[in-house]
This record gives C-alpha cells, sequence and structure tokens, in this order.
C-alpha cells in the first residue's frame, strides 16, 4: 500500500531506513520537520476558554516536552536536562503526571477536550493515561478506558497522598 502513495515524510532517518527495509520503495521519502508544528487550531477560542479557566496566560511563552520512549538513555537525558534548564531559566515548574491526579484535556479530538477528571491508570511506555470518565466504546458495546497522550493535559489538582512525592515537591520549592 506505502508504495502506492506520491510521497511520504517521515521525521526521522531510522524511520526511513525502517521502510526501506520493509520494501517500499517506489514513492519519494522525505525527512522533514514534524508536521505538528505547523498545525492550525480548529477552534482558537475554546482553546483560550480552557487556558483561561485554568488560570494560565496566553501571552506567556510555553516550552512542551513530550518525551517518548527511546532507545538511546542519552536522548531521555537530554530531554530532561533541557526541561530542567527551560523550568529554572523561566520560573516554569513541571511535574510528571500520576495515578491520581486531577487532569483537564486541552488538546485532542473535540469529545474529549475540555474534560476533567482523576487519573486512573498510567502507561509509562506509551505515555499516556487514562482518565475518569473518558473511554471508547468497543465492536462488542462495552465501554473501556480511551488513553489520551500525557502532552494533552494539564494537571490541574495534584495527588499529595504519595509522601515520597510531597517530599521532591517541597524540596524543589524550597531550592527556588
Amino acid at each position: 500500500i506505502l508504495n502506492k502513495a506520491d510521497i511520504i515524510t517521515l521525521r526521522d532517518s531510522e524511520s526511513e531506513k525502517e521502510l526501506r527495509k520493509l520494501g517500499v520503495d517506489k514513492p519519494k521519502i522525505e525527512v522533514t520537520a514534524d508536521p505538528a508544528f505547523d498545525l492550525t487550531c480548529k477552534n482558537p477560542e475554546g482553546a483560550e476558554e480552557i487556558l483561561k479557566r485554568y488560570g494560565i496566560d496566553k501571552e506567556d511563552k510555553k516550552v512542551c516536552i513530550s518525551v517518548r520512549s527511546w532507545r538511546d538513555a542519552d536522548f531521555t537525558d537530554a530531554a530532561a536536562q533541557a526541561a530542567d534548564y527551560l523550568a529554572e531559566k523561566y520560573g516554569k515548574r513541571t511535574a510528571r503526571v500520576c495515578k491520581g491526579d486531577t487532569v483537564a484535556v486541552l488538546r485532542g479530538d473535540e469529545d474529549v477536550r475540555g474534560i476533567e477528571g482523576k487519573v486512573l491508570e498510567v502507561f509509562t511506555k506509551t505515555g499516556r493515561v487514562s482518565i475518569e470518565g473518558i473511554t471508547i466504546k468497543q465492536a462488542d458495546g462495552t465501554a473501556v478506558a480511551r488513553p489520551i497522550h500525557a502532552s494533552n493535559l494539564v494537571i490541574t489538582k495534584l495527588n499529595l497522598e504519595d509522601p515520597l512525592r510531597g517530599e521532591a515537591l517541597k524540596k524543589k520549592e524550597a531550592a527556588e
């Protein structure tokens, strides 16, 4: 099927090599920037309303980092160091999404955008979480949790029942 495409765009040369190994050789394969950086917002007013609801100033500069599983541990370390540097330089704090946190969906499909709920489970390998009240129906009609990528969320209330998490946040605050 891929050999019938006019062009295929990819984010990295490793993906291109993988396609070549699979026998994809007919269309032009171009390694280029992630097209997500060029997406336009379908509902700017709705996005602004969500930011306003959670006290996020739309004029503030924001940096979002979504770290996914990567073969290279150095990449993950570099991303963590970059996040620390940006948080320190711009005074913004970050927190991992944990089970029990209350989150709001800021981006994604219209049927889930704006929903707020408790995190039921965190899938660390995929960077996704299941959220109370967000489900999808299977072919047999049963509802199952619909995983949402953590980069589409904002934490609205931290679950501080884990004493280690509470201590870590207090240390961060004291250091600031």
